[in-house]
């Protein structure tokens, strides 16, 4: 199985916790998975450092920043995309990753953010985890081990298209720039009251 992790590298991401967990589940071997990071930062050669010491570095790879047209290309080589955050800094932020999984048929494994429990609730279909390495061990037995869960794909791409920027435009841009222009139009013209004063 061969999982994709997109996001830049830097200390407050704790990337160091996601890879921890997932070389602790390629221990197990129970799975063959491989791990693909892109992005870079201030941490990649340190996590580069540490996966070279697990002996590691044949299954986790590291790619650098790439072109977001050429890795959007890339998503479908993949089996699960792995939307990782600490809680504790982004946990309301939305996951701009976590869609683009879903955009390229991906399934998700997801931290437990607040806001990726709000893709989930939306009707979004990805397995949300707690943002430490036993949590990430735990999903990935769920996602790739030898009972894995199923993810409803299908779903996942009928709910992305809202996201798609012109389904934003037309839906949602347009209208409020209608209500806007009407408000406008419909409201009367200070100028003219204060000449005829």
């Amino acid at each position: 199985r061969k999982l994709v992790y997109v996001s830049s590298l830097h200390p407050a991401r704790k990337t160091g916790e996601l890879i921890n967990g997932v070389m602790r589940f390629m221990r197990e071997d129970t799975v063959p998975v491989s791990l693909d990071i892109f992005g870079d930062g201030p941490e990649r050669a340190d996590l580069e450092r540490m996966v070279r010491a697990s002996g590691l570095s044949e299954r986790i790879k590291f790619h650098g920043t790439v072109e977001h047209s050429n890795l959007m290309s890339r998503l479908s080589d993949f089996d699960l995309g792995v939307a990782w955050v600490p809680v504790e800094k982004y946990d309301t932020a939305p996951s701009l990753k976590s869609l683009e999984y879903f955009a390229a048929a991906l399934p998700v494994a997801a931290t437990a953010t607040t806001a990726h429990r709000a893709l989930a609730e939306e009707g979004f279909d990805l397995l949300l985890f707690p943002d430490h390495a036993d949590g990430v061990v735990e999903a990935l037995r769920r996602a790739c081990g030898p009972e894995a869960i199923s993810f409803d794909l299908s779903r996942n791409s009928a709910l992305i298209r809202k996201y798609d920027f012109s389904t934003l435009v037309d839906e949602r841009l347009i209208p409020e720039l209608e209500a806007l222009v009407g408000r406008r139009m419909s409201a009367p013209d200070q100028d003219s009251d204060l000449s005829e004063a």
